[in-house]
């Protein structure tokens, strides 16, 4: 088992595309182990391969599908193995602490970003984060944090078991993938509050975009997320506070290679303030846009 690529084998970035072995379907086979191949045989970070459709950001976002592909690359090895998933029933597991304290995510999978030829147009399409919350706001999806907010629910959508080429992005992967995509738990913001008292560091950062914060988080099944700034660069820059960051880690492909950030504005998942979110800006910088505003969407999603 090749756990967080801390495999030798699999633990160094190497940009190759591996189209063909996606469309012979000898992916699945390295991967799991199977059919004469080891386990992750030949994957790394940085490996990338072309889906037979484009997948895009449906209409309601408020955003664009112009320039979205379907080039997608590995940014994690079993990233996510030990994670609760929905076979989960509440006992305990003793005897294998590989698998975690319950009946776990024990998939080898590969996690995966868009990707774009030079480092460009590597999304889904564009969408607006949410919208305004209110002063004074008591409706809950106003105050739904990353986990109501328009981009979760309505832009990527919840976990499905059919698939749509219009629906939403999780449809449209399941479309192509079928069971391939998994679904896993992650703990995700899911309260915001509008007078939350945010980190120096963020009152810094934000300067007069620092009122209201997320203030509480909770387990979601999901197929797709946005990243997080602790996934995307180490470390808390402008995020108002741990909720997005409970248990994520950097993904490998960012480490051994930065550049494959990207020249683009995307959105990131952490709640900055009451009517902003975090993002990458195509300067080459941590920021936070305004909810409202459109800006790239670009999740990762994990298929074994």
């Amino acid at each position: 088992m090749t756990l967080n690529n801390s495999s030798s084998h699999n633990a160094f970035y190497v940009e190759r595309d591996i189209t063909d072995w996606y469309q012979d379907g000898s992916l699945w086979n390295r991967i799991d182990g199977t059919n004469g191949y080891d386990e992750m045989e030949g994957l790394f970070p940085g490996c990338y391969f072309d889906m037979s459709t484009v997948v895009r950001v449906p209409g309601e976002g408020g955003g664009s599908s112009a320039n979205a592909g379907k080039r997608i690359m590995i940014i994690g090895i079993n990233s996510f193995y030990g994670r609760r998933n929905p076979s989960y029933n509440g006992t305990t597991v003793k005897n294998e602490p590989e698998k975690g304290i319950y009946n776990s995510l024990n998939k080898n999978h590969i996690v995966l970003l868009p990707f774009g030829l030079n480092n460009y147009h590597a999304h889904f399409g564009t969408s607006k984060f949410n919208q305004a919350v209110p002063s004074g706001s008591t409706d809950p999806v106003n105050l739904g944090a990353y986990e109501r907010s328009l981009i979760n629910r309505s832009i990527l959508g919840p976990a499905v078991t059919t698939g749509s080429t219009s629906g939403t992005i999780n449809q449209q992967l399941y479309s192509e993938f079928g069971n391939h995509l998994i679904t896993y738990d992650k703990r995700i913001s899911n309260t915001l509050n509008e007078n939350y008292a945010s980190s120096p560091m963020h009152l810094i950062d934000q300067g007069s975009f620092s009122i209201g914060g997320s203030s509480a988080s909770a387990d979601v099944m999901l197929q797709s997320c946005l990243l997080s700034e602790v996934e995307l660069y180490n470390s808390m820059k402008i995020a108002s506070s741990l909720e997005d960051e409970r248990d994520s880690a950097r993904f490998p492909a960012f480490l051994y290679n930065p550049a494959i950030i990207g020249w683009d504005d995307f959105w990131l998942r952490d709640i900055a303030s009451k009517n902003t979110a975090c993002a990458w800006q195509f300067k080459g910088c941590a920021t936070h846009f305004s909810s409202t505003q459109v800006a790239i969407v670009r999740p990762y999603f994990l298929l074994g």
